[in-house]
């Protein structure tokens, strides 16, 4: 059965995501500025759980959008760097987790794209990549929440979330590489049957 409403833009799913975008600011004013580790850990609590919330009202309101299967990730990754970028000059080793968490993203972005192009569909997140985010969410909850953590316990969590990212970086390449041939493989048995 098609989705009726997978062109449309105003659904609270999208709007859920539009709000955690705009909890962005907020957070790294918080951290950066005013120091408010427990209340940035409550607003990153607060968009984890409505990232949540937007994909379950999506399924059982039927509102699963093209719109919001772009923004929702887009709204975790924007979240996730940014918080990244604020925890940078804490703790060192995020700059090796921040470089693989961008080089991920353009890979899988571009793959992406191409996916798209050849489907004509945009394509969920799989649940490698929300493994990684869950991930994330954790490592950053606790370097948050405990600022003075000496480095060498501090790198640990970093460690494990660099290697999500990396598995969630190899299966995502794994998995648009197929669809991409797939979708090759059935444009050209559609050009063979025309001639």
């Amino acid at each position: 059965m098609e989705n009726k409403h997978k062109h449309q833009i105003f659904t609270i799913p999208i709007f859920l995501s539009l709000f955690r975008i705009i909890l962005i600011p907020a957070m790294v004013y918080l951290y950066t500025i005013k120091q408010q580790y427990i209340l940035v850990t409550v607003l990153y609590a607060v968009s984890g759980i409505t990232d949540i919330l937007d994909g379950f009202i999506a399924r059982k309101t039927e509102t699963v959008t093209d719109v919001g299967k772009v923004l929702d990730p887009v709204a975790d990754k924007l979240t996730q760097g940014a918080l990244m970028i604020c925890l940078l000059y804490r703790y060192p080793l995020m700059w090796l987790l921040l470089i693989g968490f961008i080089l991920t993203e353009v890979l899988i972005g571009i793959l992406g794209l191409i996916a798209i192009k050849r489907t004509k569909t945009v394509i969920s997140a799989q649940w490698y990549g929300k493994a990684a985010t869950v991930t994330m969410f954790l490592c950053v909850t606790l370097l948050i929440l405990f600022p003075q953590m000496p480095l060498i316990l501090a790198n640990i969590p970093i460690l494990v979330c660099l290697l999500a990212v990396i598995n969630a970086c190899i299966l995502y390449g794994y998995y648009y590489i197929y669809i991409i041939s797939q979708g090759k493989e059935q444009k050209t048995e559609r050009d063979g049957r025309k001639g």
